[in-house]
């Protein structure tokens, strides 16, 4: 899934465009923008998940269902929410270009562009007519398939239409009233209700400040009753740690630590070192109190549902966890999203992180180099051949045998296509995967080290000769 995001004059961010993947990772020094960037895209990802509330004005349709020249109202209001109001000036600029809309704010005024929801409405136009545009709405229905799975499986389950069903093939089952109208018409329905709740469905974001979830957990009602000015995106947070809490009730954590794991248990959070061995969440060291609260929610969206599309902002994983828990902790979290090589709009999720931490990075790094040592073993094994000289059965083979060879070292690797990152600093975004290699540039990862061995070694030159 990608999509572009520009942004100019906006707190700490002057110029900066990200092409925005699957993956992407967001890293810099404090106040340089990240969480800017990141909650800015929150926004824009699932603009109606904001601009559907009741605004002061008369908002003014756009004939593809989208928003135009409205007083910002509401877009302001989303700003609030994610303590970035004050960050807004009148020169800002926010723009926003993906497969499904197109978004943008300027000179205080934002127009939102339903793209995808154009078409469908094009479609429903169409269907008015069966007759006469039978070949357009043939070739409509498959390029839906290819962009919805939710659509794909209804027609293949109500139709008997799939990937293999060629544009004549369903033309002729229209002739035929194969596909009654009453048919084209409930594939409609379908339509808009996937983009409408695609578009409608706001990324989770998880707060670096998630840590005061566990301490305020039992405290929520008191304090929303007290009106203690606790930022609306942190207590949406809270209810869905609460929520996942209650529903999945248990996190394995022996990534972290063998034999650790999460238990919601008589009310309590309780963090087990071993069969018998516990303590409260509470009681437990800073790595666990922010780690549970970011992982529950992540976990249950997953074993929830996942043939659904999910989406999580996160800032700043690593906290309070020591450099091999961090490593250990991004491998886990990738090899558990579901990533769908950018096809479908309702399916697969997308993690955005916000990091200081170039462990975070190097770890990212290695599962771009995995999948690499994959292609490139797969590609000798074959002999250069492609899968029709070899045979699709010995194909499938090699790859099961490269995969094996591979994941002794790392279970999980990454597609350059599907990742992005980038260093925010000095007010814009500069990209450190290099899209040739697929890796991240080396200078980047160098940068820090040698920082570090250059003061060693000048430390080294000050040290007498005879006590070095």
């Amino acid at each position: 899934m990608q999509s572009l995001l520009t942004i100019r004059n906006f707190g700490p961010v002057k110029d900066a465009t990200l092409d925005l993947r699957d993956i992407n990772v967001f890293i810099g020094p404090q106040a340089s923008g990240k969480s800017t960037i990141a909650k800015l895209y929150t926004i824009c990802k699932s603009p109606l998940a904001f601009l559907k509330k009741p605004a002061p004005v008369a908002l003014l349709l756009a004939d593809d269902g989208g928003l135009h020249d409205n007083d910002a109202h509401n877009f302001k209001k989303a700003l609030e929410e994610y303590n970035i109001r004050s960050f807004l000036r009148p020169d800002s600029e926010v723009i926003f270009t993906s497969e499904m809309h197109d978004f943008s704010y300027k000179n205080d005024k934002i127009i939102y562009h339903r793209k995808t929801f154009k078409k469908i409405t094009a479609f429903g136009e169409l269907i008015e007519n069966v007759e006469k545009n039978k070949d357009k709405i043939a070739a409509a229905i498959q390029a839906f398939y290819y962009s919805f799975i939710q659509f794909g499986i209804i027609l293949n389950k109500s139709l008997n239409v799939n990937k293999y069903t060629t544009t004549e093939e369903i033309s002729s089952k229209i002739s035929n009233n194969q596909i009654t109208v009453s048919d084209l018409s409930n594939l409609f329905t379908s339509l808009s209700e996937i983009e409408l709740s695609i578009s409608s469905q706001p990324a989770k974001y998880i707060p670096a400040e998630r840590n005061f979830i566990p301490i305020i957990k039992n405290a929520a009602l008191s304090l929303q009753h007290e009106n203690v000015p606790i930022p609306k995106h942190i207590l949406a947070f809270g209810a869905e740690v609460e929520k996942a809490t209650f529903e999945l009730k248990e996190l394995d954590l022996g990534f972290i630590q063998p034999g650790t794991r999460y238990v919601f248990e008589n009310g309590m959070d309780m963090i087990y070192f071993g069969k018998d061995q516990f303590i409260r969440l509470t009681e437990a060291a800073s790595g666990f109190q922010t780690l549970v609260p970011m992982l529950l929610p992540i976990i249950h969206k997953s074993k929830n549902d996942r043939m659904a599309h999910h989406s999580f902002v996160i800032e700043e994983p690593e906290l309070n966890l020591f450099p091999k828990a961090q490593y250990e902790l991004m491998k886990m979290l990738t090899d558990n999203q579901i990533l769908t090589l950018n096809q479908y709009e309702d399916m697969g999720e997308i993690h955005t992180y916000t990091t200081h931490s170039p462990f975070v990075i190097a770890a990212f790094n290695n599962m771009l180099y995995a999948y690499k040592v994959n292609s490139k073993l797969v590609e000798r094994y074959c002999g250069g051949m492609s899968f029709e000289k070899i045979g699709f059965a010995r194909g499938q083979e090699l790859i099961k045998q490269v995969a094996a060879e591979v994941g002794k070292v790392m279970a999980c690797s990454i597609m350059p296509d599907d990742f992005s990152a980038y260093q925010i600093a000095d007010g814009t975004a500069s990209s450190i995967l290099n899209r040739e290699t697929g890796l991240i540039e080396d200078n980047y990862l160098d940068n820090v080290s040698n920082e570090m061995s250059d003061d060693f070694e000048a430390l080294m030159e000050l040290m007498p000769k005879d006590e070095r």
